[in-house]
C-alpha cells in the first residue's frame, strides 16, 4: 500500500472525530492526494469504465457470490451475560 494509500486510511480512521479526515468537509476527502487522479464530477456522472465487469445471466443472477450456511438460531448456542454485562442492561 502506498504511503498516500496509508495515510488516507489512517485519516478516516481518527478515533477524535475532530482530527478524522473529512470533519470539516468531504472536499478534504475530494482533495487527498490519494485521491487526485479521480475526477469527482466524471464518477458522479457515471462515466469511468468498471475495471470488472462480471458476465451474469439475468437480475437476480448470484453466481458469483460465495455460498454460506444459514445459521439456525435454535442451533446457536446459549451464552449467558457476565454479572458486568448484566449491570449494564440493568435498567434496560
Amino acid at each position: 500500500m502506498s504511503d498516500q494509500a496509508q495515510l488516507f486510511v489512517q485519516g478516516l480512521l481518527r478515533y477524535n472525530p475532530d482530527r478524522r479526515l473529512g470533519w470539516r468537509s468531504e472536499n478534504d476527502i475530494y482533495r487527498h492526494p490519494w485521491l487526485a487522479a479521480i475526477d469527482f464530477d466524471r464518477l458522479v456522472r457515471q462515466e469511468y469504465e468498471s475495471p470488472y465487469q462480471p458476465s451474469i445471466q439475468d437480475p437476480f443472477d448470484a453466481s458469483h457470490f460465495h455460498e454460506w450456511k444459514e445459521t439456525d438460531i435454535t442451533e446457536m448456542k446459549q451464552q449467558s451475560l457476565t454479572n458486568s454485562e448484566r449491570k449494564i442492561f440493568e435498567d434496560f
